[in-house]
């Protein structure tokens, strides 16, 4: 399947070689599954359920894992402090200042995912070509302001077309974190992504 890029948007120079290497990897089923529960830290505004797990933010505005007006994309955690991290990172990058910024939902959201390429495992990222600090220091905004494809975003992309439903991803805000990368619109029969039941 073809995902195609916003009207303008140039396609990364190794968009080629990572389709490729991605449809190589998912013939021999690299992939790895998720079922558990993972964390959003997000503004009030965006609290909501249908918010929180819409990815619609993403596919409007992009991010370092889908260029602007490609693909609905949910991003979350592995722990609650690393969404509240992230959170962080992300207002500092536009400048929202100190406490604008604490003024965050935390959510937790149950994933249930079959076929996840985890870009942690460096085999996986040897066969892609890149290394754990590509991916961690991609200027992704900077790309995008010249109308290019960022490379995290390439792989992002290209990654939901051959049919994986998420990546497991190294954060950038945090070194010894992970998150998740949720292709909302491409999963498969018995995946899913839920807000569980208040207690």
């Amino acid at each position: 399947m073809t995902l195609r890029l916003a009207k303008g948007m140039r396609e990364h120079e190794r968009a080629g070689a990572l389709r490729a290497a991605l449809v190589n990897l998912y013939k021999d089923r690299r992939w790895v599954e998720i079922d558990g529960v993972v964390f959003r830290a997000v503004k009030p505004a965006y609290a909501s359920l249908e918010d929180l797990l819409s990815g619609a933010g993403s596919r409007v505005h992009g991010s370092r894992w889908i260029a602007p007006g490609t693909l609905a994309v949910l991003h979350a955690a592995g722990t609650p402090e690393g969404a509240v991290r992230e959170a962080l990172a992300q207002y500092r990058r536009y400048g929202v200042k100190l406490p604008d910024a604490l003024h965050l939902v935390l959510r937790g959201v149950r994933l249930r995912l079959r076929r996840v390429l985890d870009l942690r495992d460096r085999d996986v990222c040897g066969a892609l070509g890149v290394s754990l600090e590509d991916l961690r220091n991609v200027e992704w905004e900077r790309a995008n302001r010249e109308h290019a494809e960022a490379l995290t975003q390439a792989i992002g992309r290209l990654s939901a077309a051959v049919g994986f439903s998420g990546l497991r991803v190294p954060s950038a805000a945090d070194r010894s974190g992970t998150n998740v990368v949720v292709f909302v619109t491409r999963l498969g029969e018995g995946e899913s992504a839920a807000v569980p039941d208040a207690p």
